[in-house]
């Protein structure tokens, strides 16, 4: 999707109809992995605007990342490492943007192992 490549459209385009962009790539994950209440707290979610911060995480970072993301483009994965001075990149491969909901014993699985370290 090339708008997400200009500035300000990404959030336009995601706020449009009632976030309903959202809702819908919430629905393309895999089929029980969200129940309407999920829909409508993420929807509630999505209003919330604040600017991230850019430092750099110093603790041990676990980065996750479902590499069938429709949303996010590959390369952010690797490039979020790039601020963790302590990273580590855990790919799933038939992992979509949700896949928390998708895969959450391997998610559990991972971050138990993480946080044991």
């Amino acid at each position: 999707m090339f708008f997400y490549q200009l500035p300000r459209v990404p959030e336009w385009f995601q706020r449009r109809d009632d976030f309903a962009f959202m809702t819908d790539a919430l629905r393309e994950a895999r089929e029980g992995a969200f129940t309407d209440e999920d829909l409508r707290r993420y929807r509630a979610l999505f209003r919330h605007t604040e600017t991230p911060s850019r430092e750099r995480v110093a603790v041990p970072t676990l980065v996750i990342w479902g590499e069938r993301d429709d949303y996010l483009l590959p390369e952010m994965a690797r490039e979020s490492l790039d601020y963790c001075e302590n990273g580590r990149l855990e790919p799933l491969p038939h992992a979509t943007h949700w896949l928390h909901h998708e895969y959450p014993d391997r998610v559990s699985d991972l971050l138990l192992e993480h946080l044991g370290s």
